[in-house]
């Protein structure tokens, strides 16, 4: 049996009692007032329940905000720990906690063993240098009992000094002999010396070699270099310097064309660009410079945008492998007929690296499989079996078996990390560009990274911590200087020398032969040894 009634069940009940002659007027108008006082209830209550309903649905809604507001929360304090790093942190990317063990019997911290110095490296002793030798000497009285009668014993001692002494600048004057004809003919004349740009200039090659090499590799600004020379009493202007700088590379443009078309059809190319600030009209803007290297040879191109058709100009119609990023601006050149992507395990790396700081767990056992798969791949290296059939084998085997390790441990985790989180950005990157990054697995001359690359445009970076900014007109003269001076260097050959030779050269060189002044190719014309980088 119910102990309530419904108010309609109620209001009958009162009906019907009313309407009972029996009921005295009294309980009639108490049975009126308990009515409605009961309705009024029903109608609040009613009411309350309906705004019960809305501060739920207003309470789930602020639930689900505040969870967002976290979630927002989480992605915000990665980037402030990631930017405090990037600023404040350490720049290398060496795992914490790298311990080098004890030896045994040794008390303390163990230390490692000191590689030995290499015999053949180039020292001030072994370098054939100028040589001064003056003579000191003896005092003419003995200091003790004052006599002068003292013998030469004919064994000096002998003490090294190395003294600096500035560059120079020399004014050469060519004194061009004229003879007259006998028979008034006419009147000749010697011939005048070659010169840079054909006589345009009265700077020899040395010095726009000088020029460029102290810009390109020194990353001196010109402004810098011009009070370089004045402290020692050369006074060339900068805008001199300016000058020959880009006059120089002027020259040498037929060459980079060449050095251009011999990158393009490499079978192997690492590929990678970086921010170069340019000045325009009301401030600077953010150009790009982007280098395509081989093994011997770096080619630099500059643009004012860092759209995909740099590479997708310089590459079309040319087959191999391309070593980059996940960059998308790449994505035009690797078609089926043309180049086949490789990844860069080192940049895929560097993300987990910098999102070890939320998850170190994660991170540091994805770490821990990198630096095995390095580690047994240098341990080839130095064996000498690079890109033979063991080093195949083991890659086919142990390094994809660590690959796979890597992309099981990411699978497992992208469940419990934000998409936008540093942790979340290094599984997508991992696994979007899985492919790619486990390419090297299927060809053993393939590189695991593009650190060959980044090594190259550290001398960008570096100029561009020493300059402020670069002329728009002025980039594809420093493109053109970048890639002579680096290709050098990655050839082992002097740039200076190298410079001041081909600057002459290059001038009465057919083009169908100006590749064999390239820096891999170059030789001096008298015969002698290539003057080597260091």
């Amino acid at each position: 049996m119910r102990d309530t009634l419904t108010s309609t069940e109620l209001d009958e009940r009162i009906e019907t009692a009313l309407r009972d002659e029996s009921v005295s007027p009294v309980v009639c108008d108490l049975l009126k007032l308990t009515g409605g006082l009961v309705k009024g209830l029903s109608e609040q209550l009613d009411k309350t329940q309906t705004e019960l309903k809305t501060v739920k649905a207003e309470f789930k809604l602020v639930k689900t905000e505040l969870k967002t507001v976290k979630t927002e929360l989480k992605l915000v304090e990665a980037e402030r720990d990631l930017l405090k790093k990037r600023l404040y942190g350490k720049k290398s990317e060496k795992q914490q906690g790298c311990k080098t063990p004890k030896t045994k019997g040794s008390k303390g911290k163990g230390k490692r063993k000191r590689t030995p110095r290499d015999p053949n490296r180039v020292t001030l002793q072994n370098t054939p240098l100028p040589e001064e030798e003056i003579e000191h000497a003896a005092p003419e009285s003995c200091p003790k009992c004052g006599g002068h009668d003292l013998e030469d014993l004919n064994s000096p001692e002998e003490q090294v000094e190395y003294v600096f002494q500035p560059a120079r600048l020399v004014r050469v004057k060519h004194r061009l002999q004229k003879c007259k004809c006998a028979k008034g003919c006419t009147i000749v004349q010697a011939a005048p010396p070659p010169r840079v740009a054909h006589g345009l200039t009265r700077f020899s090659p040395s010095m726009y070699a000088h020029i460029i090499s102290a810009r390109i590799f020194d990353a001196i600004p010109l402004s810098r270099l011009a009070d370089r020379f004045a402290r020692i009493g050369i006074p060339v202007r900068r805008t001199t310097l300016f000058d020959l700088f880009h006059r120089g590379t002027t020259e040498l443009d037929g060459l980079y064309q060449a050095l251009k078309e011999k990158v393009r059809q490499a079978s192997l190319i690492y590929a990678d660009e970086t921010p170069q600030p340019i000045l325009n009209e009301g401030g600077t803007t953010r150009g790009y410079m982007w280098t395509f290297g081989t093994p011997t040879l770096a080619l630099f191109v500059f643009s004012k945008g860092r759209s995909g058709e740099i590479a997708t100009t310089l590459l079309k119609g040319t087959s191999g492998h391309l070593v980059a990023d996940g960059y998308s601006g790449y994505n035009a050149v690797f078609t089926p007929t043309s180049r086949v992507r490789v990844g860069c395990l080192a940049h895929m790396r560097r993300k987990f690296f910098e999102a070890s700081s939320t998850n170190k767990k994660v991170c540091g056992q994805i770490l821990r499989k990198i630096k095995a798969l390095y580690r047994r791949e240098g341990k080839l290296h130095k064996r000498g079996l690079a890109g033979s059939e063991a080093h195949l084998q083991f890659r086919q085997n142990t390094a994809l078996q660590l690959m796979n390790e890597v992309r099981e441990i990411a699978e497992e985790a992208k469940g419990n990390a934000l998409p936008k989180s540093p942790l979340g950005q290094a599984i997508t990157y991992l696994l979007n560009q899985w492919e790619a990054l486990t390419r090297f697995t299927q060809d053993a001359s393939l590189p695991l990274d593009n650190n060959h690359a980044e090594r190259l445009l550290r001398r960008v970076a570096l100029a561009r911590k020493t300059s402020l900014f670069m002329g728009a007109a002025r980039g594809d003269s420093y493109a053109i200087a970048l890639s002579l001076v680096q290709s050098c260097r990655l050839s082992n050959v002097n740039p200076e020398a190298y410079l001041t030779d081909v600057l002459m050269r290059v001038q009465d060189t057919p083009a169908s032969r100006v590749a064999e002044l390239l820096p891999d190719r170059w030789r001096p014309p008298d015969g002698s040894p290539v003057p080597v980088w260091c």
